[in-house]
């Protein structure tokens, strides 16, 4: 099973490992949540985050999918 480790020989002695793992979808859900947020158009101008239930909503479903 793949879990988004890459990696590449670099030379005889050195491999390099990059991991890129499942945490991409959760930065990527909160993102969504965001522009979905910003699209209603009823926030004020300024600096704004997702309320935490809703993170926590992402963070769950997230947890669900992938900490097996």
């Amino acid at each position: 099973m793949n879990l988004g480790v890459q990696h590449s020989r670099d030379t005889e002695h050195v491999t390099r490992y990059q991991t890129t793992g499942h945490y991409f979808f959760l930065v990527q859900a909160e993102i969504l949540a965001a522009l979905h947020t910003l699209t209603r158009g009823s926030l004020a101008p300024g600096m704004h985050e997702l309320p935490a239930a809703d993170r926590a909503v992402i963070a769950d479903a997230w947890l669900a999918a992938f900490n097996r």
